[in-house]
């Protein structure tokens, strides 16, 4: 009779990023002063592609707003802040990227009228 094979020795080992006590933290101290100013009413969570993403939406059913992501290059990480698909800031420290929220910030129109 053969040897059982063990399944986990054959696994590739996943490259999870997440976000870690100090970053949570960090994102929801700032999360929380928007959302008692009445800006922000929402937050999801999503863990995808070796990336993590924290996202900030207005209404529960929009689109986000910000979303901030931590990416991994080996033992560094990457945090960057999009609004849509535009990058408005990229840094090494969570601190540094999540500074973008300490100015006033204010919806840019992306469509123009004409008169």
């Amino acid at each position: 009779m053969s040897d059982p094979i063990r399944l986990a020795d054959y696994r590739r080992p996943k490259n999870r990023v997440y976000f870690d006590r100090q970053e949570l933290r960090r994102l929801l101290d700032v999360y929380s002063r928007r959302v008692m100013s009445g800006e922000w009413k929402d937050y999801a969570i999503d863990y995808q592609n070796g990336s993590a993403i924290f996202s900030i939406f207005r209404h529960s059913f929009d689109s986000p707003l910000f979303a901030i992501a931590k990416r991994r290059d080996g033992k560094k990480s990457a945090y960057q802040v999009f609004s849509g698909p535009r990058k408005l800031k990229q840094s090494a420290t969570i601190e540094d990227a999540l500074s973008i929220f300490d100015k006033e910030l204010r919806e840019i129109p992306t469509h123009r009228r004409s008169r």
